[in-house]
């Protein structure tokens, strides 16, 4: 799972496999998918099976409830029963049980197994991830925190036309490559604080166009953000981004049609950063005048 090992998953983050089979001569993905998913029906342990064989990645979607999960490990389900009635969540706007209550398991089958140098993709995509969080060490919290607003407004998932974890981490590394491209570092990027970081990359989001540009973080030119060439003017690419894997060559934002709602999520959050720093700074500049006024009188008392 790329979230997991990355470092980016989070509270309720859906675990993730990848099926690699030894043999791939004559390997019909379909016919091995409604095979796997009449198997975990007939286990009666899952509480949806879903095959999705028509998708741009294959696979399949299980959901298992958490309790039925760790019933035949009573410390473990005592851990989870500790943990929705702990004080993390006294103040949680969001109905825990309800939320904790199921875990989302996805086997998905990325590649074409015919293609040898296609095989290790999704290993490769993970190397990508772990590389770039170490030079830009501002990402993971920034990812993090965006992966958490697009899952309550259900705009993580990319089979319902919102962004995937790779396609939000695919986002926030290019916002966070152009900066040091223009600013010409060649050391990590490192603003003043994470939060500068999280304002930056959702407000320049909420303003992007994205069916006039093409996101490429590998572009060997240096230019991140391009207008579309002809390559791009077909109809299938009229609702959808284009956010191109450096990995596969391919446009990662394939299944993002609904990227006017995720684009939603971006401005609501700018709007509410927006309105939280001018409070901010409204109170500093009433506490920078109270204390001048302090000062002032402490000097009429020391002259006197």
């Amino acid at each position: 799972d790329c979230s997991f090992k990355s470092n980016l998953d989070i509270v309720c983050s859906d675990i993730d496999m990848v099926f690699i089979p030894k043999k791939t001569k004559n390997l019909n993905i379909c016919d091995i998918i409604l095979e796997l998913s009449n198997h975990f029906s007939s286990l009666n342990k899952y509480d949806k099976v879903t095959p999705i064989c028509t998708a741009s990645i294959p696979l399949i979607k299980l959901m298992i409830k958490y309790n039925n999960y760790l019933e035949e490990n009573k410390s473990l389900l005592d851990n989870y029963t500790k943990l929705i009635n702990s004080p993390i969540y006294k103040n949680y706007p969001y109905d825990v049980k309800s939320e904790l209550s199921y875990v989302n398991i996805d086997i998905s089958f990325p590649v074409n197994y015919n293609n040898k140098k296609n095989k290790n993709t999704p290993f490769q995509q993970i190397e990508f991830v772990k590389s770039s969080l170490s030079t830009y060490v501002e990402a993971n919290i920034v990812i993090r925190i965006l992966k958490r607003a697009l899952k309550l407004t259900d705009m993580n998932n990319s089979y319902k036309g919102g962004l995937s974890s790779y396609t939000i981490f695919l986002l926030v590394i290019s916002y966070m490559k152009n900066i040091n491209k223009n600013n010409n570092a060649n050391t990590k990027h490192k603003s003043n604080t994470y939060g500068h970081a999280f304002h930056d990359v959702v407000k320049f989001f909420s303003k992007f166009d994205f069916y006039a540009n093409i996101i490429d973080i590998g572009n060997k030119n240096g230019d991140i953000y391009n207008a579309r060439n002809k390559k791009y003017n077909s109809s299938e690419y009229d609702n959808i981004p284009i956010i191109i894997d450096p990995v596969t060559g391919l446009n990662a934002g394939k299944s993002t049609f609904r990227i006017n709602d995720v684009q939603s999520v971006f401005i609501a959050l700018n709007e509410e950063l927006e309105k939280l720093r001018s409070e901010y700074d409204k109170n500093n500049n009433n506490n920078n005048k109270n204390s001048k006024g302090d000062d002032k009188n402490m000097e009429k008392k020391e002259q006197k």
